[in-house]
């Protein structure tokens, strides 16, 4: 049961105006209170039974009436959560008068979309957007006021600029791949990772694995991820244990990566991805990216897996930035601006 796997706790909640719902965003800026949905406050919970068996004229379930309670004892102005887990519109609904703000977890398809939000229709008071691309998407399923901001984990990283004779391979490792290794993005990875590897062994670069574990909200082995990838390759790699992808990436001279959303990120931070999309049907690039010959490679060719890095590699840093500025990338708003802004106007109210 999903009931002991929950921790308890039992004490009043002190005031704070701004809950946030999700592990993968901090905020600093702000005091605010990280609501953890693997904690059940009992105190708040016997209240929520009680109104659930003598006040629910509303016919609500306990575990909506018990996060009305829980919340609202915070006596909160402003919620910010992401669009993937859903919370944020589920808690709308049951608090309709306390601010919600939405931001965009990844990058949007119109497939992804429907699976996701299925026939519903969300609302939230304000939807933080990558790109206005997916605000066309967005708009079929969630009423919101829509404000093209970028990533906001990527915006609050500040960019650096120490280059050294990296090259990147963003992991897209699953637990379940160590159980079965016969699923074709496996073999895509490997073909990948094979080719990385002999291009850094003959051009005295360092092969470094961005992985996917160092990430709290993708609850992955570090020591699992680290042999799978040990199992592919022969030569000794590099890995960003305990460091910020974006980083470890930015000391990159090249990153390469098959459709992850920090490939996304890192193009709008002005740094040099190669895109490898074996499976383009599979992993639908997004943004136009497949338009974009120099960094997007479709099909099995070390030659041109080869000759894409050195172009990329020997190309110089006011060329690329040239040649970056005529991308559709996601937008990149440093220090989060606008999120920040935001979050003041909506306390001020």
């Amino acid at each position: 049961m999903i009931l002991f796997k929950k921790k308890f706790t039992y004490k009043k909640s002190k005031s704070c105006k701004i809950l946030v719902l999700s592990k993968d965003l901090t905020l600093k800026n702000y005091k605010n209170i990280n609501i953890s949905f693997e904690i059940i406050n009992i105190y708040y919970l016997l209240i929520a039974l009680k109104n659930f068996i003598f006040k629910n004229k509303n016919n609500h379930n306990l575990k909506s009436i018990y996060l009305q309670i829980y919340l609202l004892s915070f006596n909160p102005k402003l919620i910010i959560g992401n669009n993937v887990d859903l919370r944020i519109f589920r808690i709308k609904k049951l608090l309709p008068d306390v601010t919600c703000i939405c931001y965009q977890f990844g990058y949007v398809t119109k497939s992804t979309a429907k699976k996701l939000y299925k026939n519903s229709k969300f609302n939230c008071d304000y939807f933080l957007a990558f790109h206005k691309n997916d605000i066309r998407i967005f708009k079929s399923y969630i009423k919101s006021q829509f404000i093209v901001t970028g990533s906001i984990k990527n915006n609050f990283t500040s960019k650096i600029y120490k280059k050294r004779k990296y090259i990147t391979f963003i992991s897209e490792y699953k637990k379940i791949y160590l159980k079965n290794m016969k699923f074709k993005k496996i073999e895509y990875i490997k073909y990948i990772v094979k080719c990385l590897e002999e291009f850094c062994k003959k051009n005295n670069y360092k092969l470094l694995i961005a992985l996917r574990s160092n990430r709290n909200d993708k609850n992955l082995s570090r020591k699992d991820e680290i042999n799978f990838y040990k199992n592919l390759l022969k030569i000794n790699f590099s890995t960003n244990i305990n460091q910020n992808p974006y980083r470890v990436a930015e000391k990159s001279i090249v990153c390469v990566g098959i459709h992850s959303n920090l490939c996304y990120e890192l193009l709008s931070r002005d740094e040099k991805v190669l895109f490898i999309n074996l499976n383009k049907s599979l992993y639908p690039p997004v943004y136009q990216i497949r338009k974009k010959k120099l960094i997007f490679i479709e099909k099995k060719s070390k030659t041109e897996i080869f000759e894409k890095l050195n172009k990329l590699i020997n190309l110089s840093g006011t060329s690329w930035k040239k040649y970056s500025k005529n991308l559709n990338k996601i937008y990149f708003d440093s220090k989060n601006i606008q999120f920040l802004n935001l979050i003041k106007k909506s306390l001020n109210r």
